[in-house]
């Protein structure tokens, strides 16, 4: 029967490349998670008062209003296609 020896410093390196890898993997999925969640929290927080500012600034013309709004729709479909529920985001008038 042959033995495979392994050499305890290399031995330690693999290990520890294999718990790099483990954790690599795992981050990402939090990250992802933990940006989401922020992403829409930002969200929440902004488009209200972001809403009512386009809605009552005088000195923006409908195109302004329009563009202004388009990005905060865009903003609002990107969380839902990230897997944000539709009922937890304020809604932007059309």
């Amino acid at each position: 029967m042959n033995t495979i020896r392994i050499e305890p410093s290399r031995l330690a390196l693999i290990v520890a490349l294999a718990a790099l890898a483990l954790i690599s993997l795992t981050s990402c999925a939090s990250v992802d998670e933990t940006y989401r969640e922020a992403d829409a929290l930002t969200y929440q927080a902004i488009a209200p008062s972001f809403i009512e500012y386009v809605d009552r600034d005088a000195m923006l013309d409908e195109d302004q209003r329009e563009l202004s709004l388009a990005t905060l729709s865009t903003w609002r479909a990107r969380l839902i296609a990230a897997g944000v529920a539709a009922d937890e985001l304020e809604r932007v008038p059309e």
